[in-house]
């Protein structure tokens, strides 16, 4: 999995993408199977909360939840909850 295969499946640069780097690294060590990498990064992305305290991707999921908002995206509070919007400017 290159850099390109991350930005494209929308990891956010700075530290989530190190982290990702380690994750991948790792998992390859470990023995996963890489036929199964993409689909294991995808699902970080898709839900880093559940991931947040499970062993190999917990830091990946960590930095997830830790970045800034994408570029162009605004957050906009709607009483119990936040709507996030992305803007083309």
């Amino acid at each position: 999995m290159t850099t390109e295969d991350l930005i494209r499946l929308g990891l956010p640069p700075g530290e989530a993408s190190r982290r990702a780097t380690d994750f991948i690294r790792k998992f390859t060590l470990v023995g996963g199977d890489k036929t199964r990498l993409e689909q294991e990064v995808k699902a970080v992305l898709a839900n880093p909360s559940v991931f947040a305290n499970d062993g190999l991707p917990e830091k990946l999921a960590r930095a997830l939840l830790n970045a800034p908002p994408p570029r162009g995206a605004s957050l906009s509070g709607t009483g119990n909850g936040a709507r996030v919007s992305t803007t083309r400017r």
